[in-house]
């Protein structure tokens, strides 16, 4: 049986050559580099057999760097103890035992991990996510799945269950082969972890999803969001969005976070940046293009805020984005 093939999987390696080769063949190709002659590198885990999803705890026992480019996979990790920090789309992540990462199948980005960092991981291939998105959007997807690269555990209660239910199953997969005797047990249980991952973690097709479950959204949730997207570039206020939900704050909170993925300020502040990203990407070349004032006609005040904030959501800054554009 081949290592792709295995069901249980694991691996000591003192060598950095050997870890990369392991880890290649559970994540898809990338480069790693160490600054020491020699790893503590273990690797103990399972790959689950239907969709290929793999889950382990992992160590290298040294301080390393991960560069990735086109895994063809998503490899989403939490550390149980030490901490990792994510390079990538302009920003600077770190992530410890409260704040999960998600290390993108197309993106360049470079993982840091120290010495002390002990993690469990999750890959899941590229074409296995696509195969779920698909059964719930019942459509055919073609485009990449791009994922907030950010899973907060301590605020994100959908993020919290759904590491716990992956440790749990850690901790129970020597007993995992007697699904094998239940080929349609074992591909509901992998197909419910990508498919509560798509529902609970941020990404490209998330509005998508949401739209197919518009019906269930309740009437003052429903007002409020309109109201945001038709008065976004307003001074709008917490106290605005509750009146004209005409309930709770803490209601209004809780129940837009489960159908938008985001508190409502957060979701208005989202919002003005896509129109602004929007404005941008239209631009042609012999328009000319005021920066402040695309941002100031969509609400926002501070321009170094605003600066900060797109490039953390589309990974430059507004500047490169008109350049890009114009250049092109």
């Amino acid at each position: 049986m081949t290592l792709s093939q295995n069901i249980e999987l694991s691996k000591f390696a003192n060598d950095t050559a050997t870890a990369q080769h392991w880890m290649s063949s559970i994540c898809g190709l990338h480069t790693l580099d160490t600054s020491q002659k020699a790893l503590d590198f273990q690797y103990d885990g399972i790959r689950l057999p239907t969709l290929n999803t793999t889950i382990g705890m992992i160590e290298y026992g040294a301080n390393v760097s991960i560069d990735v480019a086109n895994l063809k996979s998503y490899s989403l990790s939490l550390p149980i103890s030490g901490s990792q920090t994510l390079m990538g789309r302009g920003l600077s992540t770190s992530s410890s035992n409260e704040q999960a990462l998600i290390v993108s199948s197309t993106e360049y980005q470079e993982l840091i991990l120290e010495k002390e960092c002990k993690k469990i991981q999750v890959v899941i291939p590229e074409h296995s996510m696509r195969t779920v998105l698909s059964d719930i959007l019942d459509t055919k997807i073609e485009d990449t799945i791009i994922f907030d690269f950010q899973m907060d555990i301590k605020t994100s209660p959908k993020s919290m269950v759904w590491w716990d239910n992956i440790l749990h199953l850690f901790k129970i997969r020597k007993h995992y082969q007697e699904f094998y005797s239940s080929p349609r047990l074992s591909s509901d249980f992998e197909n419910i972890i990508i498919k509560s991952l798509l529902l609970t973690q941020e990404h490209n097709y998330s509005d998508h999803i949401r739209h197919t479950e518009q019906k269930d959204i309740p009437v003052y949730i429903k007002r409020v969001h309109q109201f945001i997207t038709e008065h976004y570039f307003e001074q709008v206020t917490v106290k605005d969005l509750e009146r004209i939900s005409g309930v709770s704050k803490s209601k209004l909170y809780d129940e837009f976070y489960y159908f938008y993925g985001a508190s409502p300020i957060l979701y208005l502040k989202k919002y003005r940046l896509n129109q602004v990203h929007k404005a941008l990407l239209n631009t042609t070349s012999h328009q000319h293009i005021s920066i402040s004032k695309l941002a100031y006609d969509a609400g926002f005040n501070h321009l170094s805020r605003f600066s900060n904030d797109y490039r953390e959501a589309f990974g430059e800054l507004p500047r490169e984005t008109l350049y890009k554009k114009i250049v092109v």
